[in-house]
């Protein structure tokens, strides 16, 4: 499945968050599962609606997911710990991703700690497979290429948007990515005036646009 008929994404000057538009990412997991299948299919899946890195969910184990709070738990091992400090989180699941998590714990004989992704060949070349199946292997504006990474940083910009629209903080953001600081967190966070104006009226609830104008007009007539 090639999407040669999408334009390869653009990013601005210096800045690292090279992603995919949505109908390239519909793509490139269609592309993932024609050419290596479910299990890799499945890896770009979670990597792309969790905001995981790469690492995370290459150390991930059956033991780390639990179903009944519908979250991923990343947690330091004896042989891995997360990049930061504030690494060890609490990620949640989408229906998607807990759907196809689900199944494969399922179908899993194993043991609990076995990693949940067993990893025959390396990341890189699988995605690098899938991306130029899908037409999409052409780099962008300033030379860069989409890469596996590319995943996270989608995810993170469509968390830093929704949060933006439903008054949430840049602090929330920053807790869900694990950012060591909140200055890496604010290339993906692009408040709205809408959202801005939400938060105001909702700690200052007397202060409605009705409301606003009436004493607007009493304090003009009284000069």
């Amino acid at each position: 499945m090639r999407c040669a008929t999408l334009k390869v994404f653009k990013t601005k000057a210096g800045q690292r968050n090279r992603t995919f538009t949505p109908e390239q990412l519909e793509c490139f997991l269609q592309a993932a599962l024609d050419t290596s299948g479910k299990h890799w299919h499945d890896f770009f899946k979670v990597l792309s609606q969790t905001g995981l890195r790469v690492s995370e969910l290459q150390h991930l184990r059956y033991t780390d997911l639990d179903f009944d709070g519908n979250v991923i738990q990343i947690r330091t091992q004896p042989n891995w710990q997360p990049k930061s400090r504030s690494g060890e989180r609490d990620v949640p699941m989408t229906p998607h991703v807990r759907r196809l998590l689900l199944e494969r714990s399922v179908a899993h004989s194993g043991n609990e700690n076995d990693v949940v992704f067993n990893m025959p060949r390396t990341h890189t070349y699988t995605f690098d497979r899938a991306l130029k199946a899908a037409g999409l292997e052409a780099v962008d504006g300033n030379g860069e290429k989409l890469v596996a990474h590319s995943l996270r940083h989608g995810a993170l910009t469509l968390f830093g948007q929704m949060l933006a629209k439903t008054g949430g903080s840049l602090t929330d953001l920053q807790r869900l990515a694990r950012h060591s600081s909140i200055t890496i967190t604010q290339r993906y966070w692009h408040s709205t005036v809408e959202a801005q104006q939400r938060i105001v009226l909702a700690a200052f609830p007397e202060s409605q646009e009705e409301e606003f104008e009436t004493d607007f007009v009493t304090r003009n007539a009284c000069l």
